[in-house]
């Protein structure tokens, strides 16, 4: 699935376009994710917006806890002008230092206390 999310910042009017991939993207994908941002970029300039940026979001690092170095990825973004990794995506969205953390910890608290529920009906889903 391919998503692009458009955010408006109320006090600012600022306009974000997020484009969410997955934590591997492949060369394929990469090309398909910019052309997107391309054309939401587009599309925001012709109703007349004007302060408008664009990121693309990988929502997990799959090479935690390092920093996120795929070659994939990095021959067609540059990780320092809109890529956002992992902690960096998590609170962006939120529009905090901690939403990342505070997402774990109730993803955490979640497993914890549905931990045997969640395994019966994987368990349920195989059968």
């Amino acid at each position: 699935m391919n998503l692009i999310l458009i955010i408006t910042n109320p006090a600012t009017a600022n306009k974000t376009i997020i484009e969410m991939k997955g934590p591997d993207p492949n060369t394929t994908e990469v090309p398909g994710a910019k052309k997107r941002l391309l054309v939401g970029l587009a599309w925001l300039y012709l109703e007349g917006h004007r302060d408008i940026d664009c990121k693309l979001g990988i929502y997990y690092n799959n090479k935690s806890p390092n920093p996120y170095k795929n070659a994939k990825v990095f021959s067609y973004f540059n990780p320092n002008g809109g890529l956002l990794t992992q902690e960096q995506f998590w609170n962006y969205l939120g529009l905090n230092v901690n939403t990342y953390t505070e997402l774990i910890q109730i993803f955490n608290l979640y497993g914890d206390k549905n931990k045997g529920r969640i395994l019966n009906s994987f368990h349920n889903l195989i059968q």
